[in-house]
């Protein structure tokens, strides 16, 4: 790879409002984690929920606004962001391509996209081919997913909607039979349609959202431990701590002490 590039990329969180409004120089991709913030992509606006993607290019009008929802309560976003301008991506962007897209917490995604932020905190040391390689995984996911979401029959939909609704809620106690409401169907048929699909219960992978969610705050939040689990959605810090040792080999306080980088 030999043409010149640049990249910025991070796990943003953001406590307090925040505004601001630009005309894009460079490829965007932004996947909101946690909480909601209010976008406008040529003038087009939409509320970004957990899970939601916003695809921008050069000569777009951004407009983000951060706490618009909550302008007496406490402001809690947080998002994964990508300006990148290496030439290739002209070549990705298909005619209809979405500009938000719904494509859920990804597990693949945030991994490639954790590995992204890593390669490229190297600064003078950072390899740009690897820097190029894993753009191209993250962007042919991304593409991957998109063209996942618009195919199916109503049935290979509905396991999806109930994903977002777990994504959405997981900061929240919620019950198998909330989620089985949210697409009209029973307990046991939703069930069994969001385990053929992803292979996983329901509440498994609640589980592991909510365990997502931790290890992002404990890496880049200051808040207690604690906090962390409640903020989470676990009902107790020992549950919290139990099942993050059986997920990563380590205790909260042991990540938190040792690697202040996400976990793998």
């Amino acid at each position: 790879m030999n043409d010149p590039f640049s990249i910025s990329t991070n796990y943003s969180i953001n406590k307090k409002p925040y505004h601001t409004n630009r005309v894009l120089a460079s490829h965007l991709l932004r996947l909101q984690a946690e909480g909601c913030c209010e976008v406008a992509l040529n003038g087009d606006r939409h509320t970004l929920k957990p899970g939601d993607l916003l695809i921008g290019k050069p000569g777009d009008s951004y407009v983000l606004h951060i706490g618009a929802s909550e302008p007496e309560g406490p402001v809690r976003s947080g998002d994964y962001y990508l300006f990148s301008t290496i030439p290739w991506i002209n070549d990705w962007w298909e005619e209809g391509m979405p500009r938000y897209v719904h494509i859920g917490l990804d597990e693949q995604i945030v991994l490639l996209w954790k590995a992204l932020i890593y390669e490229n905190r190297k600064m003078a040391d950072a390899d740009a081919s690897m820097l190029d390689a894993l753009l191209r995984l993250l962007y042919a996911a991304v593409k991957r997913l998109i063209g996942r979401r618009g195919a199916g029959s109503v049935n290979r939909y509905i396991p999806y909607k109930m994903k977002s609704y777990v994504e959405q809620n997981a900061s929240r106690k919620f019950t198998l039979g909330e989620v089985a409401d949210s697409v009209g169907l029973g307990i046991s048929r939703s069930s069994q349609l969001f385990h053929e699909t992803f292979r996983q219960s329901v509440m498994d992978y609640a589980l592991q959202v909510r365990l997502a969610m931790a290890k992002d705050r404990i890496a880049y939040d200051n808040a207690t431990l604690e906090e962390i689990a409640h903020a989470c959605g676990f009902p107790t810090y020992s549950y919290f701590s139990r099942v993050f040792r059986a997920r990563f080999g380590l205790s909260p306080s042991e990540f938190k002490r040792s690697n202040r980088t996400p976990l793998p």
